[in-house]
């Protein structure tokens, strides 16, 4: 089993309980699971996403989560320029 802790970012967190919003969420997920299956297991919609950081570092929706990650998820930018990081909607 796999412990860490994931955090969604701007209108990502109308999808959750307002328990849940705004807030960093532990997470406990069997091994070879990839972000993208915790983001839909969450009934977020993968289109409404954009950047995916884990650890500080840019990565994809096939990233498979490690032990102790902290997950940080962003919807899609409007008027912040992130061209140099992974902008995920362009992969879908």
């Amino acid at each position: 089993m796999i412990t860490g802790s994931l955090r969604f970012y701007g209108e990502l967190n109308i999808y959750l309980h307002r328990a849940f919003r705004q807030r960093r969420l532990n997470i406990f997920c069997p091994e070879q699971n990839t972000v993208r299956n915790l983001i839909e297991l969450l009934a977020i919609p993968a289109t409404d996403v954009d950047l995916i950081i884990a650890n500080g570092e840019s990565v994809d929706f096939s990233y498979a989560v490690q032990q102790g990650d902290r997950i940080s998820v962003y919807p899609v930018f409007r008027s912040i320029d992130v061209s140099p990081l992974k902008k995920l909607h362009l992969l879908n």
